[in-house]
């Protein structure tokens, strides 16, 4: 009976031990299978897809890497600093860094060196990759060539500092006509000020004019009629009315000065001012003062 039951209990192990063995040799299969076919997506995605340790060393790389470098890392030292532009370095590592830190998402836009030695934009993303313990085993991702985007996106840029130096042209001689055409305004509304000013004048001095030459005429008779007077009283007539003529006179000659001055005015002549003697005139109006 201990025979028969050690022997049931051997042969239930090796059982189960088969069983194991074939299940590890399923599962081994099918990771074989699934990493057969993540490979061959990989190399037919246009991408650079690739697996890299927290140190910055490469663990997987698909094909289009190899395509785009000319070989596996290993022939350019295994160390992805040497793709980056010296530019761009400085950035990426500190992005890298912040990665590394925070285990957050790794994105980047960078110029990288490809087999022909020229450099392409990239829009660089991984994810962190972690292990049983939690730590960052690899960091999983891929690059995206977008040479024509960031190309494009210069261009557009250009075109938008144009187009606001064109803006910025155009408004400033838009501003410029308008200080010209204010100051054209101001000068204009200046020559019709001075051309209402002008015709003011003009219409005063014909008003001026004709009153002057109507009072000239007044005065010609007075004066006429004065000196008429001063024949007829001659030396002998009243002293007191001969005074009072010359007075009349004297006013007259002074009213014919000023029709003069005020015809000189109408016809826009320049006058000649003749100095007064104050004490003269006051003595002269002093008789039709009292």
């Amino acid at each position: 009976a201990v025979f028969l039951l050690t022997s049931v209990l051997l042969l239930m192990g090796a059982t189960a031990f088969r069983n194991a063995v074939i299940r590890r040799r399923v599962s081994e299969r099918e990771l074989e299978e699934s990493e057969r076919r993540f490979r061959a997506v990989a190399d037919t995605m246009p991408q650079l897809v690739w697996s890299i340790r927290p140190g910055g060393r490469y663990d997987y790389y698909n094909q289009r890497c190899l395509e785009f470098a000319g070989g596996p890392p290993n022939e350019y030292g295994g160390v992805w600093q040497e793709l980056i532009h010296p530019d761009d370095l400085d950035h990426t590592r500190e992005t890298w860094r912040r990665a590394l830190e925070s285990g957050s998402r790794y994105e980047n836009e960078l110029r990288l060196r490809g087999a022909d030695g020229e450099y392409h934009w990239f829009l660089a993303r991984a994810v962190p990759v972690r292990d049983n313990e939690g730590g960052i085993d690899r960091w999983f991702g891929s690059s995206t060539d977008i040479s024509d985007i960031v190309e494009a996106r210069n261009t557009l840029e250009r075109m938008n500092e144009r187009q606001e130096k064109l803006v910025a042209d155009r408004t400033a001689e838009l501003a410029d006509a308008n200080l010209r055409l204010r100051a054209e305004i101001s000068e204009r509304a200046r020559v019709e000020e001075q051309l209402r000013h002008a015709h003011k004048m003009e219409a005063l001095g014909q008003l001026t004019g004709g009153v002057a030459h109507d009072f000239n005429n007044l005065l010609t008779v007075v004066i006429g009629n004065i000196e008429a007077l001063q024949r007829r009283l001659g030396k002998t007539g009243d002293p007191a009315l001969r005074e009072y003529a010359t007075f009349a006179m004297q006013g007259g000659k002074r009213a014919a000065a000023l029709t003069q001055r005020l015809l000189a005015f109408a016809r826009g002549q320049p006058l000649e001012p003749q100095p007064v003697d104050l004490n003269e005139l006051l003595y002269g109006m002093s008789e039709l003062l009292a």
